[in-house]
């Protein structure tokens, strides 16, 4: 299991968006990836881009995280398209009361593991918009799904599972 804290980023002094989102695979690294999102202080009701970033969050600034992590170095695309990059997620549908309570799917192709695809130390941006897919027919779209600025990030870390044992 891993964990992951979302705070504004640093020059987004109006943003609110705070939150955890903990990201779970079975314990031995196999299979898909689960994004347990929760959310609050968005503005009010809309959709906004989310994404796993190449780098983790230096001093709050999410414009420190690099590109979309992706290992073919691929184009931008649809999370259910075979060609897009692995840290694509969609996008988060956010309630009239600017919060959020859901799951995404990752990519098979991504790890909780310390391997090439691992997803630990990397982070997660949401952007201000709405991730076009790369289909809006631009370099940005294709680059980043024309999904507008980082607002909110935060990077990756492990979290310790306690394992309980009962004798009786």
């Amino acid at each position: 299991m891993a964990n992951c804290k979302v705070l504004p980023d640093i020059g987004h002094s109006d943003v609110k968006i705070e939150g955890n989102i903990t990201i779970y695979q079975d314990k031995n690294g196999t299979g898909i990836l689960y994004f347990d999102v929760e959310l609050q202080g968005f503005d009010g009701p809309g959709l906004h881009a989310i994404h796993v970033h190449s780098n983790a969050v230096q001093g709050g600034d999410c414009s420190t995280t690099g590109s979309h992590f992706d290992l073919n170095e691929g184009v931008h695309g649809d999370p259910t398209s075979n060609i897009r990059h692995l840290g694509d997620l969609g996008n988060l549908k956010v309630s009239s009361d600017g919060t959020i309570k859901d799951y995404l799917i990752g990519d098979l192709g991504m790890s909780l593991h310390k391997t090439e695809n691992g997803i630990i130390s990397r982070s997660i941006n949401i952007h201000a918009g709405a991730d076009d897919f790369g289909m809006g027919g631009t370099p940005a779209s294709t680059s980043s799904g024309n999904a507008g600025p980082r607002i909110a990030c935060c990077t990756i870390y492990m979290q310790a599972v306690p394992i309980f044992r009962f004798n009786g």
